[in-house]
């Protein structure tokens, strides 16, 4: 596993709620037998809350707590595109 990258804990500090980020995280042993032996996963959404201790992300399957010490890489995204309206035939 790799090892935690400070940089990226100290860059979600400058984070604020709502804002849309995604946030590249080690998952726990147990966590990656289930995901098929991949160590890391990502979580893409918008922070609903930070502490010193974990960050937690809005994504579209749920809601997702991720101790800091467990975050590689954290960048903010642009919101997402407009949906596409389908033309109806």
């Amino acid at each position: 596993m790799t090892s935690p990258t400070p940089a990226a804990s100290r860059l979600l500090q400058h984070c604020a709620a709502g804002q849309r980020w995604v946030v590249r995280y080690a998952l726990t042993e147990d966590d990656a037998a289930a995901h098929q032996g991949h160590s890391l996963t990502d979580a893409l959404g918008s922070i609903t809350e930070l502490t010193s201790e974990f960050v937690s992300i809005s994504t579209r399957s749920g809601l997702v707590t991720v101790p800091l010490s467990a975050v590689r890489l954290a960048k903010p995204v642009p919101p997402p595109p407009p949906r596409r309206i389908r033309a109806e035939k």
